[in-house]
């Protein structure tokens, strides 16, 4: 603006300082005329005349470049007016734009105090979180140390439960009580494609729970000697079963059976594949290991026999397939109260891969065909005897004997989609259930009246219910919502099945030292509580 302004005066001065030099030329040029004129008074008219034409002539010329220096000047001047006039409006807005930053000068002077005053307060805030994250620190290892504490009672507590559980079984098995384990097979292929829920898990290692959809007692729980979720293999559901073959090579009578809805795993669990077998092929070979063993110092003599129910009606699987169904077979018991199967053909096996053979030729002549429940249904019930004769060196002999049970599963026809001559079979196969589930009920009640001879299955099996057998009972459910009616009536039946005592002796040709013998038996599990309890 200063500049303007200063421009502005000098242009002004430049202007007054042209036009004063030309009055003055023209004043001087006028005054020489005038003294010209005097001096020539003398002169003669027509000079005078000639000379004042002249004269008027240059005036008016003078006077032409008068006229465009004002007019120059005019012009200049309105320039000069609209120059101004620009240099007040420029002058207006940067005083404005002055104001302007005036205003945003304070507005950000504020701001900077507002900053100044939130990074104070940022730095107490820091300050405040260093405190916080040291008392996290501090909390954390308390925490830490809270759950390590938990994890370590956790810890006591399940060892304490197992160990207790494990004292309670043997405990029962010394008062002849039949063991149960529980299999909870996976989800099928059918059943993941209906996308059912789950509604049995196992809790922990003795207990499963079962969850219903409706009803009151939405969920329910059994404890049994073992629980065996899906993900459980054919080695570890063996592991806790091989203790009774060395009862069974010591002389006693043993019956291991599985029980359960159809299509839930029973004979997998028994039989397995050839990748995976299952009970029965890891017992043989447990068995032939002691065997082979006993044969150092003694003779051992295994042999089998293997029997199916079908509709009622007993068949040898071992037999010629000409003969098989009319031979008469009968079940009777020896001197000992030990089930034998008259008329069935006993098979002699020396050997491990003998006694194979004759399993694997009793399974391809077993009853299966196809349901929607199960692609490979078995509609009978199948039974592996293996007898095991032991002699001493002193003379001594014992009898063992392994009988290896996979039950019929019980089924639905609503659920089977069964055909008529399958629906024979299912109410064949339920009813040798049911007249199962009547023995154990008034076994497991104290009744003085065990209707063993209501069936031919259940007399079939009464030496190993309420008889003189060690007994451990399979049952295999299904972890399917659409299975739970079936999974809580298998459970409910195993659980009176473990209210079920027997008496196990070990079958000897003298009896004299069955006294003696059974207290050695009760040394032998007080000697395996006490280095159970040193654990």
């Amino acid at each position: 603006k200063e500049q303007q302004e200063s421009y502005i005066k000098e242009y002004e001065k430049a202007i007054e300082a042209k036009w004063a030099k030309r009055v003055a030329i023209l004043e001087g040029q006028l005054k020489n005329a005038s003294t010209s004129q005097e001096n020539n008074e003398s002169e003669s008219a027509a000079a005078i005349a000639a000379k004042t034409h002249e004269f008027e002539e240059e005036r008016k010329i003078m006077q032409m470049k008068m006229d465009k220096l004002q007019a120059d000047a005019q012009r200049e001047h309105k320039m000069l007016e609209t120059l101004t006039k620009d240099s007040k409006e420029q002058n207006r807005l940067l005083k404005k734009e002055i104001s302007d930053l005036a205003a945003k000068n304070e507005k950000l002077a504020a701001k900077v105090t507002m900053a100044e005053g939130a990074s104070k307060h940022v730095d107490k805030l820091r300050e405040e979180v260093k405190r916080a994250k040291e008392m996290k620190k501090i909390l954390e290892g308390r925490v830490k140390q809270c759950q390590e504490q938990v994890d370590l009672t956790r810890e006591t507590y399940v060892e304490e439960r197992e160990k207790r559980i494990r004292y309670h079984n043997i405990l029962e098995d010394m008062k002849g009580k039949i063991r149960v384990y529980c299999r909870i097979r996976p989800l099928s292929g059918s059943e993941k494609k209906r996308k059912d829920s789950i509604s049995a898990t196992p809790s922990d290692k003795y207990t499963i729970s079962v969850v219903k959809d409706t009803g009151r007692d939405r969920e329910k729980t059994f404890s049994y000697d073992e629980v065996y979720g899906p993900s459980s293999t054919q080695q570890q559901v063996y592991a806790n079963t091989s203790h009774l073959i060395q009862s069974a090579y010591d002389g006693y009578n043993v019956c291991i059976f599985a029980y359960g809805q159809t299509g839930t795993g029973k004979t997998y669990t028994m039989y397995g594949s050839d990748e995976n077998p299952g009970v029965a092929p890891r017992a043989i070979q447990s068995l032939y290991k002691l065997v082979e063993k006993g044969r150092q110092t003694g003779k051992v003599e295994v042999s089998c026999y293997m029997v199916e129910l079908y509709k009622a009606k007993l068949q040898d699987l071992l037999c010629d397939e000409k003969n098989r169904g009319k031979n008469k077979l009968k079940v009777t018991k020896d001197r000992r109260g030990i089930v034998e199967v008259r008329g069935a053909e006993i098979k002699l096996a020396p050997k491990e891969k003998d006694l194979f053979a004759i399993m694997q030729q009793g399974n391809e002549n077993r009853k299966v065909s196809s349901t929607l429940m199960n692609a490979g249904s078995s509609r009978s019930h199948l039974i592996l005897s293996v007898l095991i004769k032991k002699q001493g060196k002193k003379g001594k002999a014992t009898f063992g004997k392994l009988s290896l049970v996979d039950l019929a599963g019980c089924e639905r026809a609503s659920k089977t989609g069964a055909t008529a001559e399958q629906m024979k079979e299912a109410q064949s196969i339920n009813q040798s259930l049911s007249a199962l589930g009547n023995v154990i009920a008034a076994l497991s009640s104290g009744s003085k009246h065990v209707p063993y001879r209501s069936h031919v299955l259940t007399n079939l099996m009464s030496d190993s219910l309420g008889g003189n057998a060690k007994t451990l009972m399979f049952v295999n459910v299904s972890p399917s919502g659409y299975n739970t009616d079936e999974t809580i009536n298998a459970l409910n039946y195993a659980t009176r099945v473990k209210m079920v005592k027997n008496s196990a002796d070990k079958n000897s040709e003298s009896n004299s030292k069955a006294l003696e013998e059974r207290d050695e038996e009760i040394a032998r599990l007080k000697a395996e509580i006490k280095a159970l309890k040193s654990k």
